[in-house]
Protein backbone atom coordinates (compact mmCIF):
# COMPACT_ATOMS: atom_id res chain seq x y z
CA UNK A 1 0.00 0.00 0.00
CA UNK A 2 2.40 2.38 0.75
CA UNK A 3 4.51 1.65 -2.52
CA UNK A 4 1.05 2.37 -4.22
CA UNK A 5 0.83 5.43 -3.02
CA UNK A 6 4.41 6.49 -2.90
CA UNK A 7 4.28 5.84 -6.81
CA UNK A 8 1.18 7.82 -7.18
CA UNK A 9 3.07 10.90 -5.54
CA UNK A 10 5.77 10.68 -7.80
CA UNK A 11 3.33 10.85 -10.73
CA UNK A 12 1.89 14.04 -9.10
CA UNK A 13 5.19 15.11 -8.49
CA UNK A 14 6.50 14.61 -12.08
CA UNK A 15 3.22 15.13 -13.96
CA UNK A 16 1.34 18.35 -12.12
CA UNK A 17 -0.90 18.74 -14.25
CA UNK A 18 -2.28 15.23 -14.71
CA UNK A 19 -5.16 15.41 -12.59
CA UNK A 20 -6.44 18.70 -13.83
CA UNK A 21 -6.46 17.40 -17.91
CA UNK A 22 -10.30 17.21 -17.70
CA UNK A 23 -10.92 21.20 -16.71
CA UNK A 24 -8.83 22.81 -19.72
CA UNK A 25 -10.67 24.15 -22.14
CA UNK A 26 -9.54 24.37 -25.71
CA UNK A 27 -8.35 27.39 -27.33
CA UNK A 28 -6.18 28.73 -30.29
CA UNK A 29 -3.31 30.93 -30.09
CA UNK A 30 -2.76 32.95 -33.16
CA UNK A 31 -0.93 36.58 -33.56
CA UNK A 32 -2.66 39.54 -35.92
CA UNK A 33 -1.22 41.79 -38.02
CA UNK A 34 -2.34 45.14 -39.16
CA UNK A 35 -1.14 47.96 -41.41
CA UNK A 36 -2.19 51.42 -42.36
CA UNK A 37 -0.56 53.49 -45.34
CA UNK A 38 0.42 57.16 -44.36
CA UNK A 39 2.09 59.82 -45.91
CA UNK A 40 4.40 61.92 -43.59
CA UNK A 41 3.32 65.65 -43.19
CA UNK A 42 6.32 67.53 -41.27
CA UNK A 43 9.08 67.03 -40.74
CA UNK A 44 12.53 68.21 -39.11
CA UNK A 45 15.61 69.08 -41.15
CA UNK A 46 18.67 69.15 -38.92
CA UNK A 47 22.01 71.25 -40.02
CA UNK A 48 25.16 72.97 -38.75
CA UNK A 49 27.44 75.90 -39.60
CA UNK A 50 30.79 75.48 -39.41
CA UNK A 51 34.40 77.36 -39.18
CA UNK A 52 38.19 77.26 -38.96
CA UNK A 53 40.93 79.65 -37.97
CA UNK A 54 44.20 80.34 -36.15
CA UNK A 55 41.95 81.82 -32.94
CA UNK A 56 39.44 80.26 -30.98
CA UNK A 57 37.72 83.36 -30.47
CA UNK A 58 37.46 84.41 -34.06
CA UNK A 59 36.35 81.01 -34.84
CA UNK A 60 33.80 80.76 -32.09
CA UNK A 61 32.80 84.63 -33.09
CA UNK A 62 32.53 83.46 -36.69
CA UNK A 63 29.91 80.51 -36.40
CA UNK A 64 28.10 82.65 -33.74
CA UNK A 65 27.56 85.54 -36.00
CA UNK A 66 26.77 83.00 -39.14
CA UNK A 67 24.38 80.89 -37.08
CA UNK A 68 22.29 83.90 -35.76
CA UNK A 69 22.13 85.22 -39.54
CA UNK A 70 20.97 81.79 -40.50
CA UNK A 71 17.91 81.66 -37.23
CA UNK A 72 16.96 84.83 -38.33
CA UNK A 73 16.41 84.27 -41.76
CA UNK A 74 14.70 81.15 -41.04
CA UNK A 75 12.35 83.15 -39.07
CA UNK A 76 11.99 85.71 -41.77
CA UNK A 77 10.77 82.92 -44.22
CA UNK A 78 8.15 81.91 -41.72
CA UNK A 79 9.50 79.75 -39.12
CA UNK A 80 8.05 79.89 -35.92
CA UNK A 81 10.67 80.91 -33.21
CA UNK A 82 9.68 77.90 -30.80
CA UNK A 83 10.18 75.60 -33.81
CA UNK A 84 13.90 76.67 -33.93
CA UNK A 85 16.76 74.78 -31.92
CA UNK A 86 20.49 75.15 -31.26
CA UNK A 87 21.56 71.55 -30.86
CA UNK A 88 25.12 71.71 -29.57
CA UNK A 89 28.14 73.95 -29.83
CA UNK A 90 31.25 72.29 -29.93
CA UNK A 91 35.16 73.99 -30.82
CA UNK A 92 37.65 71.55 -31.60
CA UNK A 93 41.48 72.42 -31.63
CA UNK A 94 43.48 71.05 -34.13
CA UNK A 95 47.45 69.77 -33.87
CA UNK A 96 50.23 69.19 -36.11
CA UNK A 97 52.23 65.81 -35.06
CA UNK A 98 54.59 65.96 -38.30
CA UNK A 99 57.23 66.37 -35.38
CA UNK A 100 58.47 65.15 -32.62
CA UNK A 101 56.58 68.30 -30.55
CA UNK A 102 52.98 68.20 -31.03
CA UNK A 103 51.99 72.06 -32.04
CA UNK A 104 48.91 73.34 -32.32
CA UNK A 105 48.03 74.68 -35.92
CA UNK A 106 44.38 76.22 -35.74
CA UNK A 107 40.80 75.70 -34.51
CA UNK A 108 37.23 74.52 -36.06
CA UNK A 109 33.61 75.14 -34.38
CA UNK A 110 30.63 73.98 -35.17
CA UNK A 111 26.80 75.00 -34.17
CA UNK A 112 23.93 72.32 -34.84
CA UNK A 113 20.90 73.66 -35.02
CA UNK A 114 17.50 72.33 -36.31
CA UNK A 115 14.31 73.19 -37.35
CA UNK A 116 10.85 71.64 -36.49
CA UNK A 117 7.31 70.31 -37.59
CA UNK A 118 7.47 72.31 -40.49
CA UNK A 119 5.44 71.06 -43.12
CA UNK A 120 6.80 68.52 -45.63
CA UNK A 121 5.07 71.20 -48.60
CA UNK A 122 7.96 73.93 -47.03
CA UNK A 123 11.09 71.59 -46.60
CA UNK A 124 12.60 72.60 -50.35
CA UNK A 125 11.41 76.58 -49.40
CA UNK A 126 13.85 76.22 -45.91
CA UNK A 127 16.51 74.03 -47.33
CA UNK A 128 17.12 76.91 -49.83
CA UNK A 129 17.01 79.42 -47.41
CA UNK A 130 19.84 77.82 -45.15
CA UNK A 131 22.12 77.29 -48.41
CA UNK A 132 22.00 81.18 -49.16
CA UNK A 133 22.93 82.02 -46.05
CA UNK A 134 25.74 79.83 -45.22
CA UNK A 135 24.58 76.07 -43.89
CA UNK A 136 27.69 74.14 -45.36
CA UNK A 137 26.48 70.62 -43.35
CA UNK A 138 23.27 69.17 -43.43
CA UNK A 139 22.68 66.31 -40.73
CA UNK A 140 19.34 64.68 -42.26
CA UNK A 141 15.85 65.01 -42.67
CA UNK A 142 13.22 63.46 -40.66
CA UNK A 143 9.67 63.07 -41.23
CA UNK A 144 6.74 62.13 -39.53
CA UNK A 145 2.94 61.74 -38.97
CA UNK A 146 1.06 63.99 -37.63
CA UNK A 147 -2.08 61.87 -37.39
CA UNK A 148 -0.12 58.85 -35.77
CA UNK A 149 -1.90 58.04 -32.86
CA UNK A 150 -5.37 57.48 -34.94
CA UNK A 151 -3.68 55.22 -37.59
CA UNK A 152 -1.98 53.03 -35.21
CA UNK A 153 -5.38 52.34 -33.54
CA UNK A 154 -6.85 51.53 -37.25
CA UNK A 155 -4.34 49.06 -37.45
CA UNK A 156 -5.06 47.54 -34.07
CA UNK A 157 -8.66 47.01 -35.19
CA UNK A 158 -6.98 45.35 -38.29
CA UNK A 159 -4.59 43.16 -36.77
CA UNK A 160 -7.17 42.03 -34.11
CA UNK A 161 -9.90 41.49 -37.46
CA UNK A 162 -6.82 38.93 -39.01
CA UNK A 163 -6.37 37.69 -35.81
CA UNK A 164 -9.49 36.37 -35.55
CA UNK A 165 -10.18 35.21 -39.08
CA UNK A 166 -6.96 32.96 -38.77
CA UNK A 167 -8.20 31.10 -35.21
CA UNK A 168 -11.54 30.67 -37.17
CA UNK A 169 -9.80 29.25 -40.14
CA UNK A 170 -7.58 27.13 -37.81
CA UNK A 171 -10.78 25.87 -35.82
CA UNK A 172 -12.47 24.86 -38.80
CA UNK A 173 -9.90 22.85 -40.25
CA UNK A 174 -10.32 20.77 -36.69
CA UNK A 175 -14.02 20.75 -36.98
CA UNK A 176 -13.81 23.23 -34.19
CA UNK A 177 -15.65 26.81 -33.41
CA UNK A 178 -14.44 30.03 -32.01
CA UNK A 179 -16.89 30.35 -29.15
CA UNK A 180 -14.63 33.51 -27.24
CA UNK A 181 -11.93 35.16 -26.40
CA UNK A 182 -9.11 34.21 -23.74
CA UNK A 183 -6.74 37.24 -23.62
CA UNK A 184 -5.50 39.37 -26.31
CA UNK A 185 -1.86 41.13 -25.96
CA UNK A 186 -0.26 44.42 -27.74
CA UNK A 187 2.73 43.32 -29.11
CA UNK A 188 6.23 45.74 -30.14
CA UNK A 189 4.85 48.96 -31.27
CA UNK A 190 7.64 50.81 -33.56
CA UNK A 191 6.39 54.26 -33.12
CA UNK A 192 8.70 56.16 -35.06
CA UNK A 193 6.71 57.81 -37.30
CA UNK A 194 5.08 59.21 -34.10
CA UNK A 195 8.34 61.43 -33.80
CA UNK A 196 11.12 60.76 -36.34
CA UNK A 197 11.69 58.31 -39.49
CA UNK A 198 12.68 57.39 -42.79
CA UNK A 199 15.95 60.16 -42.88
CA UNK A 200 16.94 61.78 -46.36
CA UNK A 201 20.56 61.33 -47.12
CA UNK A 202 22.74 64.18 -46.80
CA UNK A 203 24.69 64.43 -49.89
CA UNK A 204 21.52 64.34 -51.45
CA UNK A 205 19.76 66.84 -49.79
CA UNK A 206 22.84 69.12 -50.10
CA UNK A 207 23.25 68.94 -53.79
CA UNK A 208 19.45 69.50 -54.23
CA UNK A 209 19.66 72.89 -52.09
CA UNK A 210 22.77 74.04 -53.70
CA UNK A 211 21.06 74.06 -57.35
CA UNK A 212 20.24 77.97 -56.73
CA UNK A 213 17.03 76.96 -59.17
CA UNK A 214 14.70 77.91 -56.18
CA UNK A 215 13.00 75.54 -53.74
CA UNK A 216 13.52 72.24 -53.82
CA UNK A 217 10.57 70.07 -54.91
CA UNK A 218 10.71 67.86 -51.69
CA UNK A 219 8.54 64.46 -51.78
CA UNK A 220 8.45 61.64 -49.46
CA UNK A 221 6.15 58.66 -50.50
CA UNK A 222 4.56 57.02 -48.14
CA UNK A 223 5.13 55.12 -45.10
CA UNK A 224 3.48 51.89 -42.51
CA UNK A 225 2.18 52.16 -39.45
CA UNK A 226 1.99 48.59 -38.05
CA UNK A 227 0.31 47.25 -34.94
CA UNK A 228 1.07 43.51 -33.67
CA UNK A 229 -1.14 41.76 -31.63
CA UNK A 230 -1.15 38.03 -29.57
CA UNK A 231 -4.73 36.58 -28.94
CA UNK A 232 -5.95 33.57 -27.12
CA UNK A 233 -9.60 32.63 -28.48
CA UNK A 234 -11.26 29.66 -26.66
CA UNK A 235 -12.91 27.11 -28.82
CA UNK A 236 -15.39 23.97 -28.42
CA UNK A 237 -14.25 20.58 -30.04
CA UNK A 238 -16.85 17.77 -31.48
CA UNK A 239 -15.99 15.99 -28.56
CA UNK A 240 -16.51 18.83 -25.51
Amino acid sequence: MKKAMMLAVLFLFLFPGASFAEDLTPSITVQGKGRVTVVPDLATVSFAVTGEGKEAEAVQKSITDNANRVKEALLEAGLPEENFQTAGIQLYTDYDYSSEEEKIVGYRGQIAMSADEISVDEVGKYLQVLSENGVNQIDGITVFYSEYDAAYNEALGKAMLQARQKAETLAEAEMAEVTGRFSAQEEYQNDSLRGREKSIENDMVMAAADTGAGSLDFTVGTAEVEANVTVCYEITTPDS
